[in-house]
């Protein structure tokens, strides 16, 4: 092996480079067929690649992974069972690369089932801090790819399966009706084998029922509403996501799906989201569990609210069970469910809250000296649409929100020029601006972007097309060339081919650039745009945040 960092980008690279010998056909196409596993490999191999001594360390992780790999293929080829060395796994999604012959179900098996390990199965291993970093590594981004591979690692050996289905069941992946049913039954199996074989639990970390309908025709409500939170997998539950748009109208209201979360003891959810659920009577039993249910809640989403029936607020019962460890929260599209008195509460008692939508509510001015008062660690606040609050209110709010970071006012009507004169007095670190500007505002904006030039990175006006012209876009490009997105695509803009060229000679770091015009752009400078730039980068959601 050579000095210097690895260069294989390719499994037949990496076959090159780490064999002792020619390989065969087989062998290169249980390379082939975990190729992300091996980048995985690869990818770690490098963070030691530095002296000699590492790079001997490199070099067994590498030939170790290999030799796994190989092993199980040619298992595989050889007609050998490897079905009974995968314990009981959720279901999967369907697999993206997987051998022929290869027998890979998405139904769970029990633990029993599995074979020990033998003169039939791998008897060397990765250390078990190498396999965990290889692990972690796939579950950063949760794909079907990423499902289907830690399906195949599950094939190598009983460690490597034990491994595989830990991860599986953390955060399993259900995006249709028949996974929903899978999942169902093998949490019933997993409950089964724990009472029968005393076997630890597979635990889950993370339910999203978001792209999957819940009805109690095929009883997924009641797993919802029950296992997920009685069964005993439910220990280390943290995140559960819920649509109500998916779910019965008579089957759940928000009520009912909170009182479901009391049914265990060991609950302590960290995330939840709701959307599109009807509020009911407001009535909540048992509301001290509840605020002990959400004593670590740190993001909390109830979007879309919707009354049934007369003016339902959220539920008091709610509001009393938050508290100082939530940080984020999503209130957008609730209407006259959520009004003054519900942040003013909310704001009392969640004193480290720093990420606020409230888009779409029907709020006026009287929750914001409360959000001043006791919340100033403030860094995020969404209103866009929010048309009961003024701008001449919010301008009570900046001098106390000296963390400010990210602020949407979209559809908010008045002057903003109070707003940017502020944000310049009191030094704001202000990074994103989605804003509506009027002609006036325009000279304390720029003020505002020229003062602001070291943090300000995205910036969306909308509206008052006369303000977006030539000059207004020279100025970008001389002021703002750090900038990553530029959203001026309000219509009937004016602005020439060469001034665009311009803007985007001089902000090299440009992610996205929306901007219209009202006459067609020339075909090279439209298909420019098109391969460079995004058009339109939207306000932080609580989930990229």
């Amino acid at each position: 092996m050579g000095d210097g960092a690895l260069s294989c980008d390719t499994p037949a690279a990496m076959t090159r480079a780490y064999s002792d010998g020619g390989r065969d056909i087989p062998t290169a196409d249980a390379i082939s067929l975990s190729y992300s596993l091996l980048k995985v490999f690869h990818d770690n191999v490098n963070m030691v690649w530095h002296t000699h001594d590492h790079q001997d360390r490199a070099a067994r992780i590498i030939e170790h992974a290999l030799w796994s790999l190989e092993h199980a293929h040619l298992m595989c080829v050889d007609g050998q069972e490897l079905k009974p060395l995968q314990t009981f796994l959720p279901p999967m999604t369907e697999p993206h690369v997987e051998p022929s012959t290869s027998q890979t179900s998405t139904t769970p098996t029990t633990p029993e089932s599995a074979a020990p390990d033998n003169g039939s199965t791998p008897s060397r291993y990765f250390p078990p801090e190498i396999l965990e970093i290889i692990f972690s590594q796939l579950t950063k981004v949760r794909s079907s790819a990423d499902q289907s591979t830690l399906a195949q690692c599950a094939l190598v050996s009983r460690l490597w399966s034990d491994e595989a289905a830990r991860l599986l069941w953390a955060v399993p992946k259900l995006e249709n009706r028949h996974q929903l049913g899978l999942f169902a039954r093998s949490v019933m199996q997993a409950e089964r084998d724990v009472k029968i074989f005393n076997r630890k639990p597979p635990l889950l970390r993370k339910l999203d029922f978001t792209n999957v309908v819940i009805q109690p025709h095929n009883g997924a409500d009641g797993l919802l509403k029950l296992m997920c939170f009685s069964s005993s997998l439910s220990v280390c539950l943290k995140d559960v996501r819920v649509r109500g748009d998916v779910i019965h109208r008579d089957c759940l209201f928000i009520e009912d799906l909170l009182c479901s979360v009391l049914q265990s003891p060991h609950v302590m959810l960290e995330v939840l989201h709701i959307e599109s659920i009807w509020i009911g009577d407001g009535v909540i039993r048992n509301p001290l569990f509840l605020s002990q249910r959400f004593a670590k809640l740190k993001a909390l989403k109830l979007s879309d609210l919707k009354p049934n029936g007369g003016d339902r607020l959220l539920p008091p019962s709610v509001i009393e069970a938050l508290g100082p460890s939530l940080v984020k929260l999503d209130l957008s599209g609730s209407g006259t469910c959520v009004n003054d008195d519900v942040i003013t509460g909310i704001t009392k008692r969640c004193s480290s809250l720093q990420y606020l939508w409230l888009d779409s509510c029907g709020l006026g001015d009287g929750w914001i000296e409360s959000l001043g008062q006791f919340c100033n660690g403030l860094k995020l606040l969404s209103l866009c649409c929010t048309i009961g609050v003024s701008k001449s209110g919010l301008a009570k709010l900046l001098p106390h929100a000296r963390r400010l970071e990210y602020l949407n006012i979209q559809g908010i009507t008045g002057p903003t020029a109070e707003l940017f004169n502020l944000m310049v007095l009191h030094q704001l670190p202000v990074k994103g601006l989605w804003v509506d500007s009027m002609k006036s505002d325009m000279d304390a904006l720029k003020a505002l972007l020229i003062d602001r030039r070291q943090t300000l990175r995205y910036l969306d006006i909308n509206k008052e097309h006369e303000c977006i012209n030539n000059d207004f876009v020279k100025f970008l490009a001389e002021h703002c060339t750090d900038y990553r997105y530029f959203g001026l695509a309000t219509l009937w803009v004016t602005v020439d081919d060469e001034t665009v060229r311009h803007l985007m000679k001089s902000c090299p770091q440009l992610e996205a650039l929306g901007i219209s015009r009202t006459r067609s752009i020339v075909n090279d400078l439209e298909a420019e745009l098109e391969e460079k730039y995004e058009r339109y980068i939207p306000f932080p959601t609580i989930d990229e945040i």
